[in-house]
């Protein structure tokens, strides 16, 4: 009789046989168990600085000042007082009358006080402290 490769794979055994073998074949089954377990692989290391630095910055200052003028007045009189004060560009003029006795009265400007205004800037160079935070990261591995 010729061999042949049998179901269980023996060669020497030919697959129709007067016998009657009986063969246990194991059933196996296999199982898999997950889990999830932190490991600490490193630590990240954060520090702040504050680094100062001296700067020089421009600031323009507004002076402003005002001259005084005394203008003459007319001798000529008048029968209504002139405007107490009045404004010009930037000058603020204020009328000083007095009464003069006559069989009538009359009003004479006796002068005009002028005060003009004036401004100058003038520039200034000051140090000022500057604060600026820095931050460094570092990490660091650990090793298993």
């Amino acid at each position: 009789m010729d061999n042949y490769l049998n179901a269980f794979g023996d060669l020497n055994q030919p697959i129709l046989s007067g016998k009657t073998d009986t063969t246990v074949v194991e059933v196996k089954e296999e199982f898999i168990n997950i889990e999830r377990k932190l490991i600490e692989t490193g630590k990240v290391l954060i520090s702040r600085s504050v680094s100062e630095e001296t700067s020089s910055i421009n600031i323009p200052i507004i002076n402003e000042s005002y001259e005084v003028h005394h203008m003459p007045g007319s001798s000529e009189l008048v029968d209504t007082p002139p405007v107490a004060s009045r404004k010009v560009g930037d000058t603020f003029i204020i009328s000083v009358i007095r009464e003069v006795s006559v069989v009538v009265k009359k009003y004479q400007l006796i002068e005009e006080i002028h005060i003009v205004r004036n401004l100058s800037q003038t520039p200034l160079s000051q140090e000022v402290t500057l604060r600026k935070e820095n931050i460094n990261i570092k990490r660091t591995s650990q090793k298993q």
